[in-house]
């Protein structure tokens, strides 16, 4: 769990999501519907899909730090090879997680012009 904490990506994850969440909240209960932004979706269903994209982004990151590791002859420590790769798989597996409840708050949303 510490890992986590200590990554500046999880905490912009937790960032994204948690204002996803609230203006998913906000639209739920909001008796007009909510304002469109881009390509029909609203705020927090854009936040909630750069989630995903933010954990590849981690991934990406993570790879890089064990693969430059690697070529500074650090190959042998364990250590500066396996935090890399835990990086990767630790951001990859918060960004799914954290966009899940994002998707399926967004999918009880009344739909534009359904009656509430």
């Amino acid at each position: 769990m510490t890992e986590i904490l200590a990554n500046p990506l999880c905490w912009v994850m937790f960032a994204v999501a948690a204002g996803s969440y609230y203006g998913s909240f906000v639209c739920l209960f909001s008796p007009k519907p909510c304002q469109k932004v881009m390509l029909g979706l609203d705020f927090s269903q854009v936040l909630t899909a750069c989630l995903p994209l933010l954990g590849l982004l981690g991934t990406i990151i993570g790879l890089l730090q064990s693969f430059s590791a690697m070529s500074l002859g650090l190959g042998a420590d364990s250590q500066s090879l396996t935090s890399g790769i835990a990086d990767a798989l630790y951001t990859t597996e918060l960004g799914l997680l954290l966009a899940i409840p994002g998707w399926l708050l967004s999918s009880q949303r009344p739909r534009q012009g359904a009656a509430l």
